[in-house]
């Protein structure tokens, strides 16, 4: 992974395998709330994860990873709120337990997307895809397009293809995306999770 810039890109971080039977019990409904200084060995850990997942960091000596994945995550961390002091940083969570983040920022031009992460062992489930369903809305009120960036090889790509994301250009590494709203979008959801995106 190549140290954080102004380039801002999509990451789904895979975690090690961990029991959530929580998270069973709340079917899946994933709600959101601030991030707090307490999150930090959670999100260092969805951080690291990531670097393991990549074939170019997975044979690296188990100090060597720690100081990179540590120093990487730290850059990435201050670079994010540099850049975006009134942005919203958001854990995900199923009840109590958190399973991934989603960083926005709200622009005259449009709503940013961040970052969002979702634990690999909960794709699938619907998650993500609620979450955007209703950053979507929230993009919708202020009749603004959501845009993101992501390294053009990332599998996520495929996904945010399948929400109506289409791409706008391509500046390698990175792709750009853009989801726009239309007439069709329009509704009065006033779910939790959409006044939680506020």
């Amino acid at each position: 992974q190549r140290p954080p810039g102004r380039s801002h890109q999509l990451h789904h971080r895979p975690p090690r395998s961990l029991p959530f039977p929580e998270l069973r019990a709340h079917q899946m409904n994933p709600s959101l709330r601030p991030e707090t200084p307490q999150d930090q060995p959670f999100l260092k850990s969805l951080f690291a994860q990531t670097l393991l997942s990549k074939e170019s960091f997975s044979h690296l000596p188990s100090q060597q990873f720690h100081q990179l994945s540590e120093h990487q995550f730290n850059t990435q961390h201050h670079q994010y709120r540099s850049d975006y002091p009134q942005a919203l940083f958001q854990i995900i969570s199923i009840g109590s337990t958190p399973v991934g983040r989603i960083y926005t920022a709200l622009t005259p031009q449009h709503l940013l997307l961040i970052d969002i992460s979702i634990l690999p062992q909960h794709h699938r489930q619907g998650i993500g895809t609620q979450v955007l369903s209703e950053l979507k809305s929230k993009a919708t009120a202020h009749n603004l397009p959501i845009h993101l960036s992501a390294e053009t090889n990332n599998p996520a790509l495929h996904f945010y293809q399948s929400l109506n994301f289409i791409q706008t250009s391509q500046n390698p590494p990175h792709t750009q995306m853009q989801w726009t709203p239309s007439p069709i979008n329009l509704h009065t959801s006033t779910s939790p999770l959409k006044q939680q995106l506020h």
